[in-house]
């Protein structure tokens, strides 16, 4: 059988690495990205913009929504406290991550996230400084016609990772279109473009294009599940919708 591998491998074993990275790599990395809940969806998960920005710090690790949508849990290690074994000290740590994210990306979160932000649960896991975290955020604060347009301004960026090289994490590129208006009827007006950069072969990122449906789940996972999101129409290039806040 070995005798034979020159003949199914010409160009040697550089192909099958190659394809065996892609697949363990790539395709893990984005399937991952697509569980909340129990529930497996197509297209890139989004989660709420500071959420993400702890990821790309390094500092949130195993993303997930819980089961109704409406609060985030992930994993975190206490580099700043000694513990984060309290919602106290939960927030402290995320205070202490936001400043060092500020210092080293020039990222500065929504004002006031943090104050709106509450801890439900955290717990250690065991033999390990990591502990499992879930946070929610306040009504009064998702619905704010402030923070909805801070979160649609950046939907379409999604998670990315350097995993072949130094292991830098950053979002997609940022999306330069996205707008989000009240009207003269005073209803809140989304609009979309649907082309997306996601995670490609090995470190390269790729263009795709968003479906109706992914653009309607990310506008309710960056809002927390509590808004109301319809699609008005769709084309070619754009998502046009409206926001609900009851």
């Amino acid at each position: 059988m070995f005798g034979n591998l020159p003949l199914i491998l010409p160009f040697g074993i550089l192909p099958l690495l190659l394809f065996i990275a892609y697949v363990v790599f790539i395709r893990a990395s984005e399937s991952s990205d697509k569980h909340i809940g129990s529930k497996t969806r197509k297209g890139t998960t989004e989660f709420p913009q500071e959420i993400s920005a702890l990821w790309t710090g390094k500092f949130a690790e195993e993303l997930t929504f819980t089961s109704d949508g409406r609060a985030v849990s992930f994993t975190m290690r206490s580099i700043f406290q000694e513990h984060l074994a309290t919602p106290e000290s939960v927030k402290k740590g995320l205070e202490q991550a936001l400043d060092e994210l500020r210092i080293r990306q020039s990222y500065t979160s929504f004002e006031g996230w943090l104050e709106h932000c509450s801890v439900l649960s955290t717990q250690k896991i065991s033999d390990t400084d990591h502990y499992r975290i879930t946070l929610s955020l306040d009504d009064d604060l998702v619905k704010s016609e402030a923070y909805i347009g801070h979160e649609i301004s950046y939907l379409g960026r999604v998670r990315m990772s350097n995993s072949t090289t130094n292991g830098a994490r950053y979002l997609g590129s940022r999306p330069k279109d996205n707008h989000c208006v009240r009207d003269v009827d005073g209803r809140l007006l989304i609009t979309i473009p649907r082309r997306q950069h996601v995670q490609g072969f090995l470190d390269s990122d790729k263009e795709i294009t968003m479906s109706k449906n992914q653009i309607t789940r990310n506008i309710r996972n960056r809002l927390w599940g509590r808004v109301d999101v319809r699609c008005l129409s769709i084309d070619a290039n754009a998502y046009y919708g409206q926001i609900v806040v009851e």
